[in-house]
């Protein structure tokens, strides 16, 4: 059985969380109140999925989302759908700007998306 662990605690996001992960298929699903509980539940309970819910009293540093992510083999989501919001919840070394820049990555998929030239046609 897949369980999802939520991490979090407010509760109208975990109630809602809730009812989506187990629409999605996970019939096992534990909430925690912060990172520290969470590795607990994760060490006994290993989870196929982490949600952490951004909450201005949790903020965690991407090290120790990582390090649970690592030893749980689960990924980690962040809830939300204000990026700012995430920025704030996995801490100051955190940025949108990943190894390439924004514009690049776009280039990149308005050319992936353009039809390969044909190399022969069939009469």
């Amino acid at each position: 059985m897949d369980h999802a662990l939520i991490i979090g605690c407010d509760r109208t996001s975990i109630d809602t969380l809730q009812d989506k992960l187990w629409n999605a298929g996970y019939r096992s699903i534990i909430v925690a109140r912060d990172t520290g509980e969470a590795a607990l539940v994760a060490s006994c309970c290993p989870p196929s999925l982490i949600v952490l819910i951004p909450d201005s009293t949790l903020t965690q540093t991407t090290d120790v989302l990582r390090d649970l992510s690592e030893r749980a083999g689960a990924p980690i989501i962040v809830a939300t759908a204000d990026p700012a919001a995430a920025l704030r919840c996995l801490g100051p070394a955190v940025t949108l700007e990943g190894p390439y820049a924004t514009d690049e990555i776009a280039q990149a998929e308005v050319a992936a998306r353009r039809p390969a030239p044909a190399l022969a046609h069939a009469a």
